[in-house]
C-alpha cells in the first residue's frame, strides 16, 4: 500500500473508510500521539475505552499477546484498537524467532479480523526484511518521521508547529503579527 500523510489518515478516518491494519512508522513522537489519539477517537466510543484500547511492546516480547488480542472480541464495544509498540526489536531477535514472529503478523493481516484494528508502530524499519515488506504490502503505512532530508524535516517541523498550535487555539500568522507590531512599537518609544 502507499504510504500516507497524518492528514490523510485523518481524512480516511472521517470519511469512515475500512482500516484493518496500520504501520505508524517513523520517529517523530508528537505525530505518532496525534495519529493514536485520532485512531482511538474516531473508533472507540469514549466510555468503552478502557475495554478496547489495548497497548502491548513487542520491545517486551508481546507481539504475540497483541495478536491474541487482536482475534478477541471487543468488550462493550463493537470496535477496538490494539497498538503493538516498538515493533523494530521484531528485526532484532534471532533468524528462527523473528520468521514465526514475522509469519504469525503477516497471517494476521492476510485475515485481519474485522472488529480490530491493528497498530504496529516503528521508529524505523528496514523494508528490504521480510516484516518491513510484509507491513508495507498488507497495512496502511502512516508516515509519522521527519525524514533525513533538510528540506523535508524543516517542512515536517512547521506542520508539528501548526499543529501544536491549532491544538491551542493560537492563530500563528496573527501572533506574528502582533509580535511585529509590538516590535515596531519598542522601536519607536524614545530611550
Amino acid at each position: 500500500m502507499a504510504r500516507i500523510s497524518r492528514d490523510e489518515l485523518l481524512e480516511r478516518l472521517q470519511q469512515n473508510k475500512k482500516l484493518s491494519s496500520v504501520l505508524l512508522l517513523g520517529d517523530e513522537p508528537y505525530l505518532r500521539d496525534k495519529c493514536r489519539a485520532e485512531l482511538i477517537g474516531h473508533l472507540v466510543q469514549e466510555a468503552a475505552r478502557t475495554w478496547a484500547v489495548s497497548r502491548f511492546s513487542a520491545g517486551r516480547g508481546e507481539t504475540q499477546a497483541a495478536l491474541d488480542q487482536a482475534q478477541t472480541l471487543p468488550m462493550l464495544s463493537p470496535k477496538q484498537v490494539v497498538f503493538l509498540e516498538e515493533a523494530e526489536a521484531i528485526e532484532e531477535l534471532g533468524e528462527k524467532n523473528r520468521k514465526e514472529t514475522v509469519d504469525s503478523i503477516l497471517a494476521y493481516l492476510k485475515d485481519p479480523a474485522p472488529f480490530t484494528v491493528l497498530v504496529i508502530e516503528a521508529a524505523k524499519l528496514d523494508m528490504r526484511m521480510q516484516l518491513g515488506k510484509s507491513l508495507a504490502e498488507e497495512a496502511t503505512v502512516v508516515e509519522v518521521g521527519t525524514g533525513d532530508d533538510p528540506n523535508a524535516r524543516l517542512a515536517a517541523a512547521v506542520e508539528v508547529a501548526k499543529s501544536l498550535a491549532r491544538d491551542q487555539g493560537i492563530d500563528l500568522l496573527q501572533r506574528f503579527r502582533d509580535d511585529r507590531i509590538r516590535s515596531a512599537r519598542v522601536a519607536v518609544l524614545p530611550g
